[in-house]
């Protein structure tokens, strides 16, 4: 596995060898991710299935809920990081790719008849809403709920309980689910815990309320110490926060300069004692979550690209999976948490590989070629989660139980923690988005024309259908995915666009992919034949192989005429490649049905494209994409005017020329060109047939008769006639509808 960026998917460009090995790597990834996937819901599954009382179990066997231990030992702390958990689970359920056929009898989601993962997010959704108001209870509960909340404040550690729980008060739908007193108590919690509380008069009488009711001493509880020197306990008392309300994000970023002062005091202590092997003060994961900590801290995508910071946190993470074992663990550490009764609380490995992939995990970090450093690294994790996945089979009083047990455990052969697994599912959830932009990094490489979201931007396209109720846009804009919902039945993957050369089906397709926020790849007829004409069918292969494992992406097949070209026409023109329309048929089915891409194919004669490939499950949506009307080159012209030299009378007379009937049929470039010479001319309306003379259009009328006349021969001039009256229509050119009956004439002499 290469270590740095710069080498990734380089060399599988030139040579046959490099792609094998591309595609390779291309289908581990894409086994991995659906391995990811299946876990994703399985754990779940586990959770809900085994969460049967108002309370959570931590751990289960073979008996089901281990009666060994008890569920009250920390509830609502359990509660609160399940739910965190399921919470993020909801994110990534409706765009999954792949969903596991069947669930065992007995599981919840097989008595809710759950077959997608829009059922499954609806019901988890619903689900969690119930739970929380269960386990939480209502405002009348609310002097219980905090005495309990308080205990185990005490007993585990404030921020680990505080910051859990607040991260859990979000309802799945957005919002917080709590009374205002809760979340007072919570944020005074939290920014004591920082070392930032606030004396604010409002807060603090409510506060006293509830002092009262739970008989409390005085409100020094809610203003304790600041959290020790942990980065773990810092990360969670800062997210909590985070998580509360927006006034609790104002208080982050009021404080963010002396908080990130804090936390990189820290980082730069565990670094210095990591470099000299100071195994009693330094822990692989508090390192981790001390720069994850940053991360929260400045989310803007700055923390890590200023001056020489990148470097810094590549060896910081250095630091981090050196201690880490060939099996992928790491060895117990220095406990994160001291418990009033004398116990020691340690990281598990996947708490420290959590933190690591939060940070490596961010698309930016993945473009810099940080995770690719320590991919697999991450292998090792996800290679060990798939060696210790323990299933117990279950019977009628006892469900099957799923999961895994903690590396700390000695009795790994009979017990499932669920904490475990829900640390698990963070893992699979932030790993599987990891692996997918990698593996987009890796595939967009391979093309030669790729744009990528940052550098596609809203150029405010001019639809050519200016000023009128149907524009082109329109009809792909609301066709097309939305974010979370690719796979929708009722969106549209397969767009064909035709028309007259110039008249932006590019941009068009470019426009989609900026809206979508995915790269943008153009296939051309180059890419096909590049390795000669005895490779074609075996690049072809390769092309669609990359497409189909894609996560997300707009391809457009730009002028790939040649190989989808209609086989029943009796023609030498494209004899070489007929064999490749057969071939492309399935390919282009494949891509559809992923419904991982939306593709674009363009094409400046419609009536020469087979009729197989424009048949509906591989061509969505039909879109003629006309010349610009009179309002759409009236806007056209302005803007290529904006920075010409010239008086601003002569650009007014050049875009009032323009927009008139006379610079019908003229697209983008052309225009371009026209309202440029028109404008070194003194006389632009007495020189104008001069300059159109020497510019012409590659559209026109007699165009279109040209092509209708040859279409007669194989019977596509319905295609055609089709073409010609929405672009007659769209440039007002009047009598379009007479111009069949001429062209009849004209076809029957031909």
């Amino acid at each position: 596995m290469p270590n740095n960026n710069n080498q990734v998917g380089c060399s599988a460009c030139s040579s046959d060898a490099s792609d094998k090995e591309l595609l390779l790597e291309v289908s581990t990834i894409s086994r991995d991710l659906d391995e990811l996937e299946t876990w994703i819901v399985r754990i779940t599954e586990s959770i809900v299935q085994s969460w049967t009382d108002r309370f959570p179990p931590l751990t289960i066997d073979v008996t089901g809920i281990d009666p060994s231990l008890s569920q009250k030992e920390k509830p609502y702390t359990t509660a609160a990081i399940y739910f965190t958990r399921l919470r993020e689970a909801l994110s990534v359920l409706p765009e999954l790719d792949r969903f596991p056929a069947s669930f065992p009898n007995g599981s919840p989601f097989a008595q809710a008849k759950i077959k997608s993962a829009s059922d499954l997010n609806n019901y988890l959704k619903g689900w969690i809403t119930r739970k929380q108001s269960q386990v939480f209870r209502s405002r009348n509960s609310l002097p219980s709920f905090f005495k309990e909340l308080l205990r185990e404040s005490k007993s585990i550690g404030e921020a680990y309980v505080a910051g859990y729980l607040s991260q859990a008060s979000q309802r799945p739908g957005g919002g917080q689910m709590w009374s205002r007193n809760y979340s007072d108590f919570l944020e005074f919690h939290l920014k004591g815990l920082l070392g930032i509380g606030t004396r604010e008069g409002r807060q603090r009488n409510r506060l006293h309320k509830v002092v009262k009711e739970l008989k409390l001493e005085s409100l020094s509880i809610f203003q304790r110490k600041p959290t020790h020197a942990n980065a773990f306990l810092f990360y969670l008392a800062v997210v909590g926060l985070q998580s509360i309300s927006e006034k609790g994000n104002a208080v982050i970023k009021a404080n963010s300069v002396d908080l990130a002062s804090k936390i990189n005091e820290r980082l730069h202590y565990l670094l210095a004692k990591a470099s000299v092997d100071d195994f009693a003060e330094f822990d692989a994961g508090e390192l981790a979550y001390a720069v994850a900590s940053l991360r929260q801290l400045q989310a803007d995508g700055q923390w890590w690209q200023k001056g020489a910071r990148e470097e810094f946190y590549r060896r910081c993470f250095r630091s981090v999976f050196a201690k880490q074992s060939a099996a992928g663990l790491w060895d117990a550490g220095r406990p994160w948490i001291y418990t009033c009764e004398g116990g020691a609380l340690h990281m598990i490995s996947l708490e420290r590989a959590n933190a690591a992939l939060e940070v490596l995990g961010d698309p930016l970090c993945v473009q810099a070629g940080l995770f690719q450093e320590f991919y697999d690294n991450f292998c090792r994790v996800h290679t060990w989660l798939r060696r210790t996945l323990q299933e117990f089979s279950g019977n009628n009083d006892s469900p099957t139980a799923w999961g895994w047990t903690s590396e700390h455990s000695f009795e790994f052969s009979s017990k499932i923690h669920l904490w475990v697994n829900a640390h698990a599912l963070r893992f699979c959830i932030l790993y599987r988005d990891a692996l997918r932009r990698f593996l987009e990094c890796l595939i967009v490489k391979r093309f030669p024309l790729v744009k990528s979201p940052t550098e596609l931007k809203d150029q405010q396209l001019v639809d050519p259908c200016c000023e009128d109720s149907h524009t082109v846009w329109g009809g792909i804009d609301q066709a097309l995915p939305q974010a979370k919902e690719f796979r929708r039945e009722d969106w549209k993957y397969g767009f064909l666009l035709y028309g007259p050369p110039g008249t932006a089906k590019t941009s068009l397709a470019k426009q989609a992919a900026w809206k979508m926020k995915v790269p943008f790849i153009t296939v051309t007829c180059s890419d096909f034949v590049g390795e000669g004409p005895d490779a074609l069918e075996a690049q072809a292969s390769r092309i669609f192989k990359l497409l189909t494992a894609l996560p997300r992406g707009v391809v457009l097949f730009d002028e790939i005429d040649p190989f989808i070209h209609d086989r029943e026409e009796n023609t030498s023109r494209y004899e070489d490649f007929r064999f490749m329309t057969t071939s492309l048929l399935p390919k282009l089915q494949d891509l559809h049905d992923k419904k991982r891409i939306v593709f674009f194919i363009a094409t400046n004669n419609i009536e020469r494209i087979d009729s197989a490939i424009q048949r509906s499950g591989r061509i969505d949506v039909k879109i003629c994409v006309p010349p610009p009307n009179s309002a759409a080159r009236r806007e056209i012209v302005k803007r290529h005017l904006e920075k010409a030299e010239g008086p601003e009378s002569r650009k007014k007379e050049v875009v009032e020329i323009l927009s008139e009937n006379c610079a019908a049929w003229y697209t983008f470039s052309e225009l371009k060109l026209l309202a440029l010479s028109l404008m070194k001319r003194a006389d632009p309306r007495g020189e104008m047939k001069d300059v159109f003379g020497q510019i012409s259009p590659a559209a026109s009328s007699g165009v279109y008769e040209q092509r209708y006349i040859v279409s007669c021969e194989h019977g596509h001039q319905d295609r055609v006639l089709d073409e010609w009256e929405q672009v007659a229509r769209n440039l007002s050119i009047p009598n379009y509808m007479n111009a069949k009956d001429e062209w009849d004439e004209k076809a029957k002499t031909r």
